[in-house]
């Protein structure tokens, strides 16, 4: 959590956002850990935050296997969301297509209902700034990657926004279960079109602004069912 704007502040409190030991605490040794420059003073610490812009390392990876029933991930007891208060910043999702079987059972899903910061998404009715890779994308290629809209369809590569049923490869993928997903509206990633073992797919949220006082929420429900499922990972995208 980012240190105050204004006010009284500590060193103790500096130590804290800095992860460096609170005993003999040095107000030069933490502004050089900060890489500020001299003369040190408390108040150059006013509003700093220890957490870099851009994606953070994955907060959750999970290694997949075949499912016929729908999941709900829940952030808040999988991530430790604490640091990330006052932050604003995009819900990243990563998965990578399974290596060892059928290439287009791989098929993964998110329901369209994401409850993320304070409140929640609905892709149901509106894909404004939902945004997906549509290229082979690794897990250390998000800062060079080109983001796209989410749309509807079953475009190979990429995520698609589909309504009702499942997927259309057979094998994969699930009919939305509303009392899981409490919509018919699913993100998916379409792994048919050749061979696209380990292939790897971006999905990025809308940013929020989280609160200051709490943590932010993370929760969705996601599908993985298939012979070829691979593994998802989690990531936030710190803006400000």
């Amino acid at each position: 959590m980012a240190l105050p704007n204004s006010g009284p502040i500590s060193g103790s409190q500096i130590a804290s956002e800095l992860s460096v030991s609170s005993t003999n605490v040095s107000l030069a040794g933490m502004a050089d850990t900060a890489s500020f420059s001299a003369p040190d003073a408390y108040s150059d610490f006013y509003g700093y935050s220890n957490i870099p812009l851009g994606l953070t390392s994955a907060l959750y990876t999970q290694n997949l296997s075949s499912s016929t029933a729908w999941d709900i991930f829940q952030g808040d007891n999988e991530i430790n969301l604490t640091p990330y208060r006052g932050k604003t910043a995009r819900l990243v999702i990563h998965y990578t297509n399974g290596t060892s079987g059928t290439s287009y059972q791989g098929d993964f899903q998110i329901g369209s209902i994401v409850y993320f910061g304070t409140g929640s998404f609905n892709f149901q009715y509106s894909l404004t700034n939902w945004q997906t890779s549509r290229t082979n994308s690794s897990t250390s290629s998000y800062a060079s990657s080109t983001f796209y809209t989410l749309a509807d369809g079953t475009t190979s590569g990429r995520w698609n926004r589909r309504n009702t049923s499942a997927p259309p490869s057979s094998g994969t993928g699930l009919t939305p279960d509303t009392t899981v997903t409490n919509s018919q509206y699913y993100a998916y990633t379409e792994t048919s079109g050749g061979s696209m073992l380990g292939y790897g797919f971006w999905l990025r949220s809308p940013q929020v602004v989280f609160p200051t006082n709490t943590d932010p929420s993370l929760e969705f429900a996601f599908a993985h069912y298939g012979s070829n499922v691979g593994s998802m990972r989690v990531y936030l995208d710190i803006i400000a």
